[in-house]
């Protein structure tokens, strides 16, 4: 099963583009923010992962009218590699994006 699910902010603001057979789609950044382990088990330094995502279709539409950037979003998605011009890259493809409420200080955990 190839599935891959980030959870980060929206990085910069998506915009909505078109191929030439009129598929609808956007690529966006997404913040998405960890923390190392170190060899003694203890956890330090954040650290930052920025991939580009891309989604089609009325996803695409949805994410790129109603998305702020800074929000919190969920990504389902699929990892698949190409080759261009002997470059190899890695895409990741999101299969479906959730808006997710920002956390305050009044939420408690779970």
């Amino acid at each position: 099963m190839n599935l891959v699910i980030l959870f980060g902010t929206l990085a910069e603001e998506p915009e909505l583009k078109e191929t030439k057979s009129g598929a609808k789609f956007c690529n966006f950044s997404l913040n998405v923010v960890g923390k190392k382990r170190s060899k003694d088990g203890t956890y330090s330094d954040e650290t930052t992962f920025i991939p580009k995502i891309t989604v089609w279709g009325k996803t695409a539409e949805k994410l790129t009218s109603e998305a702020i950037i800074g929000e919190p979003i969920l990504v389902e998605a699929k990892i698949t590699s190409r080759e261009y011009e002997s470059k190899h890259y890695i895409d990741i493809t999101a299969d479906k994006v959730s808006f997710c409420e920002k956390a305050t200080s009044n939420n408690t955990p779970f």
